[in-house]
């Protein structure tokens, strides 16, 4: 009997490593998988896309997956005629396991650029590249959210702001800052769709970056975005804007019957990203010495 028992007592020593490795793989792989869409999408992938949902992050992968879930879902519940693809560029170099990550959260495309190239490259990159082949580009980012009061068919609704009117090359989704006006009368689709111009204070042009819905022929009717500054949140997007507006293209808002701006997306944080406070210092010293530009990293 103490032999038997000195045999399996043996043979558990010799397993228990093994065991262990095995349980703390499996709690480890627990804790830290990405965590699935809470809606699974009806078609995936999608081969013949009307939008391309692009999502645009900078190393803050938890927020893009809360921002990239509530647009499927507001998309598979309130809007499911809409044929959509999802293309993902992160802009920091930091995200660990990006494959997985877009796989398990069906993004068709993805990119993951090594350093930040600023808001310019990523953008043109995000648009010009990823998204091409769609007629229009959802353009976000990954610390906005979609607000539960507002549920409707917005991405139709700018659709159909941009079909009526071609003037129209953005509809913004989003809180516009306080350097934004709507200024403008209150115009309607044939289905009564309500919609006014939205003005820049300085360049008197519309808004464009994340938060909002893109015609892609008109967007690339204006060209890409200038790279040259680093910063994330450079001055170069109202100058874009501003060259837009002088090929007589306008940035529209959804509003109410009484011209009050409906915005469906809102900021879920005020933090700024990291790609906004690490700008691309190599690439601005580089620039100065081979260029011999004044210091421009302030």
């Amino acid at each position: 009997y103490q032999r038997v028992m000195r045999g399996r007592t043996v043979a558990l020593l010799a397993v228990a490593p093994v065991l262990l490795v095995g349980i703390g793989t499996w709690f480890w792989v627990a804790t830290h998988a990405p965590k699935p869409l809470s809606v699974r999408r009806g078609t995936y992938p999608q081969e013949n896309p009307e939008v391309c949902v692009a999502m645009l992050s900078c190393g803050r992968a938890p927020l893009m997956r809360d921002m990239l879930d509530a647009t499927v879902r507001h998309l598979e519940q309130f809007e499911p005629d809409v044929r959509y693809e999802i293309a993902w560029l992160d802009n920091s170099g930091n995200v660990v396991d990006g494959a997985r990550l877009a796989r398990v959260l069906q993004v068709e495309k993805a990119m993951l650029l090594g350093s930040n190239y600023g808001q310019g490259y990523a953008f043109n990159t995000l648009w010009f590249t990823l998204c091409r082949g769609s007629k229009y580009i959802l353009s976000l980012e990954e610390d906005w959210l979609w607000q539960e009061s507002f549920k409707d068919v917005w991405i139709r609704k700018a659709i159909e702001v941009m079909e009526y009117d071609p003037k129209v090359a953005v509809v913004s989704l989003r809180m516009l800052s306080a350097t934004w006006k709507i200024k403008s009368e209150i115009m309607k689709t044939s289905t009564h769709v309500h919609y006014k111009y939205a003005l820049h204070r300085v360049h008197k042009s519309g808004h464009l970056n994340g938060g909002c819905l893109l015609h892609y022929d008109r967007l690339f009717a204006n060209g890409m975005m200038e790279e040259l500054n680093f910063n994330y949140h450079a001055a170069h997007s109202p100058e874009y804007n501003f060259a837009m507006k002088q090929r007589g293209y306008y940035a529209a808002v959804l509003v109410d019957r009484r011209g009050e701006s409906i915005r469906p997306l809102d900021h879920v944080t005020k933090e700024h990203a990291p790609c906004t406070v690490e700008p691309l210092k190599e690439a601005v010293k580089y620039l100065n010495q081979s260029l011999s530009l004044p210091n421009c990293s302030t």
